[in-house]
């Protein structure tokens, strides 16, 4: 670029949008009007930040890495988010701010304005590709819009959020990636009527769908089995000397296959009168062990409070609200 020493295509990315541009200039000029004492003062006193990345092109937003100066941390940036978003012409969401490797060092990306809004584009297996849960599989894109692999072995998921918010499509995507993976065995419960999880069905080892007892007492029958087949895991991966299941075992070891289970509503059989108590007990049971064997259990509810969810199977879970999926990952 000339008459700056520094290369066009580093500072200013090629982008249709020109409103999207934020160069080191803008960085500076939206942190002196942070109201931040000491780094008023030092930009009052004729300072000029140290650029230890320059603003560069990363994913669907610009990226910089910033030397705060004596007496400034990145935290202090981060508390005054809304005013530095307003001061760069961005919403709060395409504004992040966070600590780099020290206090002192601001790691800043400012997504270009409006690309958040468009969602996660297509699957990436949509069309070819291959998945190993082991892995993880894809569940959607940050807001820089890196892939995001949600991990399936050694982790159980609490998915929950109002109807039509989501929920079911947070775990029809990760029963895509599992359903890709053959040696992985997948069952479905939803103790509701409808058709969520009815085109996984030619892939299903059980499938039972319905509010009515006879489901519910199917689900707590899936749950006593877990409780043995995590035992029976147990003694296997002693005898072959491993402490969890891993690719080699699952490949090789008759028994050890990933196995993902999914409660849909789970509420309904939580709150159940008469099978309740039960299902929440063997449900905490199951996911306290079930980490090591190979065995991943989702649990989707439009009720996650603390009274239709056992308070031990939250704290067990991998909790994935939907108001924390929605502003932290664009879903699928």
């Amino acid at each position: 670029e000339p008459g700056t020493g520094r290369a066009g295509f580093l500072v200013r990315p090629d982008r249709d949008d020109a409103d999207s541009w934020v160069d080191e200039r803008m960085i500076s000029q939206a942190l002196s009007h942070l109201g931040v004492a000491p780094l008023d003062k030092f930009f009052k006193d004729g300072g000029q930040l140290l650029y230890t990345v320059p603003a560069r092109l990363d994913g669907n937003g610009t990226y910089a890495q910033v030397r705060l100066p004596l007496g400034v941390t990145a935290d202090m940036v981060a508390d005054r988010r809304d005013r530095l978003a307003a001061n760069l012409g961005r919403a709060k969401l395409e504004t992040w701010p966070t600590e780099g490797a020290e206090a002192g060092q601001l790691d800043l990306w400012v997504a270009d304005k409006g690309k958040l809004g468009r969602g996660a584009g297509p699957w990436p297996l949509l069309l070819d590709g291959e998945v190993d849960v082991f892995d993880g599989v894809p569940f959607g894109r940050s807001q820089r819009g890196d892939l995001i692999a949600a991990p399936i072995p050694e982790r159980n998921y609490l998915i929950g959020g109002q109807p039509g918010q989501g929920k079911s499509s947070a775990g029809r995507t990760l029963c895509l990636g599992c359903v890709l993976d053959p040696t992985v065995e997948l069952r479905v419960y939803v103790f509701a009527s409808n058709p969520d999880f009815d085109p996984f069905t030619p892939r299903l080892s059980a499938y039972v769908k319905g509010d009515d007892d006879e489901a519910i007492e199917a689900g707590v029958g899936e749950l006593r089995w877990l409780r043995e087949e995590v035992t029976r895991r147990g003694k296997l991966l002693e005898r072959h000397g491993a402490a969890k299941v891993t690719r080699k075992l699952a490949s090789t070891v008759a028994g050890l296959h990933p196995v993902v289970v999914i409660f849909d509503e789970c509420h309904e059989m939580f709150e159940h009168p008469d099978h309740g108590a039960e299902a929440g007990s063997l449900a905490i049971k199951v996911v306290k062990k079930a980490r090591k064997c190979g065995i991943t259990l989702l649990f989707l509810t439009q009720s996650p409070t603390a009274a239709s969810i056992p308070k031990d199977l939250t704290r067990n879970c991998s909790r994935s609200e939907e108001r924390r999926v929605g502003k932290e990952c664009r879903s699928r």
